[in-house]
């Protein structure tokens, strides 16, 4: 007589990362999902990580879940792989907009407790003027910005040279404009919230770091700690984004951010485990807070050599955020 055995089949955890539905951040119909080498590779050694934690990561288009499922993604296995498969992933990192389909699905996932980062840190690091009220010992002076007579009366009440006006809710620099009081200016049209604030010269760069010109500071902060941390400096101009074919230099934190951060934390930790950006100046011996980001994202190591330095940040998401949503 045989003895038969129970076998126990494992059940593969999966995290899922959702995406915009624009062809240039996730393509069906091509050999690699992403359009940016740099995505390729950060993304495919994000899901290696993955595996470590015995966690199967994939890639698909927000427009492509429905109840729970994912009916095709992306995922790495030795190389880039599709499949139609239905799934039900465990985890959803959300990196899509805030369109009225977006929030609507973010609040579902977040209300489900299967959310990466809450909803609600979310709607804080999108609302500029909220985190310059909230920290405004760290912030420029600001004002909200809702039709052309507030943009009239709020210009006159800022002394900087320069002003910067920007969406409340905006994202990767679309949107913004420069003003030289010097000039004539013109009525404007808002459609939308915006913020405008006074203008924080940061040509002279950051002295205790080497930088010159130019600049921002960018800390990515995991459950509090600072794992990440690089000064991006734009190819011209006066708005330091990647995407507009600025590069990133890797930087240790100077004491001062250090301590920004510390506080601004502090205030974080309300939202539960977090994973977001702190974007300072530096200007007149003082930094100022810029914006929080709850996306991160990957990428930028790989694009200017400091691979090593993301692969130990995805290690810690992975080791504090992510195996946290799942039983083991």
């Amino acid at each position: 007589m045989i003895e038969e055995k129970n076998i126990v089949k494992k059940i593969e955890k999966i995290f899922c990362v959702l995406l915009d539905n624009d062809s240039k951040y996730l393509r069906w119909n091509s050999k690699k999902p992403f359009i940016d080498f740099e995505f390729n590779i950060a993304y495919s050694l994000f899901s290696e990580i993955g595996k470590e934690f015995d966690i199967k990561v994939i890639f698909a288009k927000y427009s492509d879940y429905s109840n729970g499922f994912i009916k095709k993604y992306w995922f790495f296995e030795k190389k880039w792989e599709k499949s139609n498969n239905k799934v039900k992933p465990n985890l959803f990192y959300d990196k899509f907009p805030m369109t009225k389909e977006g929030i609507s699905l973010k609040k579902k996932l977040s209300k489900k407790n299967i959310l990466f980062n809450s909803f609600e840190l979310e709607l804080f690091c999108k609302d500029k003027y909220l985190q310059s009220k909230k920290f405004p010992e760290f912030s420029p002076k600001t004002f909200l910005i809702k039709n052309n007579k507030d943009f009239l009366k709020s210009f006159k009440k800022i002394e900087s040279e320069k002003i910067i006006l920007k969406p409340r809710y905006g994202l990767g620099s679309k949107g913004i404009k420069i003003f030289d009081k010097k000039e004539k200016i013109r009525k404007q049209n808002f459609s939308e919230d915006y913020i405008l604030q006074e203008f924080i010269d940061t040509s002279k760069g950051i002295p205790e770091l080497n930088i010159n010109g130019v600049h921002d500071l960018r800390c990515v902060v995991v459950n509090g700690k600072i794992c990440f941390s690089f000064v991006r400096i734009p190819k011209k101009g006066l708005i330091a984004s990647i995407h507009r074919g600025g590069k990133a230099i890797n930087v240790r934190v100077p004491k001062k951010v250090f301590l920004m951060v510390k506080k601004i934390d502090f205030f974080m930790k309300f939202f539960g485990n977090r994973f977001y950006s702190v974007d300072v100046f530096f200007s007149n011996n003082k930094y100022y807070l810029v914006e929080l980001n709850s996306k991160p994202g990957f990428g930028v190591g790989v694009e200017f050599g400091f691979t090593k330095k993301e692969e130990e940040l995805m290690k810690i998401v992975f080791k504090e955020i992510v195996s946290k949503h799942f039983y083991y």
